[in-house]
């Protein structure tokens, strides 16, 4: 069953780098590795919480992006990136729902960062 979460997950960290091309600097399960480099955005993908359908079918998995631009100095620079990776998120066949504002805490600093809610995949 890990297989079948892994494998959407893996898909899904494809779709997300395809669907924001050269915005994106990785698209990562790990948090540690969110290092957005000046120009970029980081995309962490946070742990899904899955679901188990009754009849015993494919699980569902609810899933949240986010979205890391910017440097602690540099908060104002980093909307404009975050807002134009979130443009070509929701143009994809990604099932995109909302987003919210949020800090990213990277040590002692904040950046700039959208959590986004995506459907089940």
């Amino acid at each position: 069953m890990s297989d079948t979460i892994t494998a959407k997950l893996d898909a899904l960290m494809e779709q997300v780098a395809g669907a924001c091309g050269d915005l994106v600097d990785r698209v990562t399960i790990d948090a540690a590795e969110v290092k957005p480099p000046r120009g970029k955005v980081s995309v962490w993908l946070k742990p899904p919480d899955v679901a188990w359908p009754y009849s015993g079918g494919e699980n569902e998995l609810s899933v949240q992006l986010v979205f890391v631009a910017g440097a602690p100095w540099s908060q104002a620079a980093a909307l404009p990136l975050l807002l134009d990776a979130m443009d070509r998120l929701a143009a994809s066949a990604l099932p995109v729902t909302t987003a919210e504002p949020i800090g990213y805490q990277r040590g002692d600093a904040t950046l700039a960062a959208y959590q986004i809610k995506l459907n089940e995949i």
